[in-house]
């Protein structure tokens, strides 16, 4: 990184591995003028992107977390946002379409907020880096097992949003190994049986079913 700095100090990988580096100390001032700097300057390195969102969620500042997914998330594949509605947590990882950018979101998020709970339990059931397709490998097992507990505590309409923030992250990250359509399928039957009682939980069903035809809805 010095030599780098030497050789070419205002490169636009430069300063963003910088940042990465002033991230890392919690130096969130400097890191935050570096990598917005290196994005404006042409660096297309997701790690840089995601840790300037990072650093404004760990500011708390939302009006400026959405200013950057609107300039510069067209570049990296995140533009399905709404930032003039208020919407949670968990369906703000979920609509980055993006497996580094939704795992960094949900890691800095309340783990007390059951939907955003169940995304961390996604997270921490990985076995393998992305592929070329952006899809993890998951413990299967592992994260059933902890979905399930949490699902125990919870009554027939707290389940709602939980069993859709558990398949959305299934169908949209999960490599399509043995076992992840039925495990998908698991919990989508749980939101219909719900259904029965709660409207809400037939239009969650709804909003899975359209992810799964690659619809253009928005999650």
């Amino acid at each position: 990184m010095q030599q780098a700095e030497r050789i070419c100090p205002t490169s636009p990988e430069v300063l963003g591995r910088r940042g990465l580096i002033e991230t890392g100390q919690e130096n969130y001032d400097e890191a935050i003028a570096l990598l917005t700097q290196a994005l404006e300057n042409g660096c297309r390195y997701e790690e840089v992107y995601g840790m300037l969102l990072h650093c404004w969620k760990r500011l708390d500042n939302k009006q400026a977390f959405n200013e950057v997914r609107r300039k510069f998330g067209k570049h990296f594949d995140d533009v399905n946002m709404e930032p003039e509605v208020e919407t949670l947590p968990w369906v703000d990882a979920l609509s980055t379409l993006s497996y580094p950018l939704f795992s960094r979101f949900v890691e800095a998020e309340d783990p007390t907020d059951p939907g955003v709970r169940a995304c961390q339990i996604f997270v921490n059931a990985v076995q393998s880096p992305p592929n070329s397709g952006g899809r993890v490998s998951l413990d299967q097992k592992a994260a059933a097992q902890l979905w399930d507990t949490i699902l125990q505590r919870l009554a027939g309409k707290e389940q709602i949003s939980v069993l859709q923030a558990i398949a959305l992250s299934i169908q949209l990250f999960a490599k399509r190994e043995k076992g992840i359509a039925a495990l998908i399928s698991q919990y989508q039957q749980k939101l219909i049986s719900l259904s029965i009682e709660y409207p809400e939980a037939k239009v969650a069903n709804l909003v899975i079913l359209a992810v799964k035809e690659n619809s253009p809805l928005n999650i």
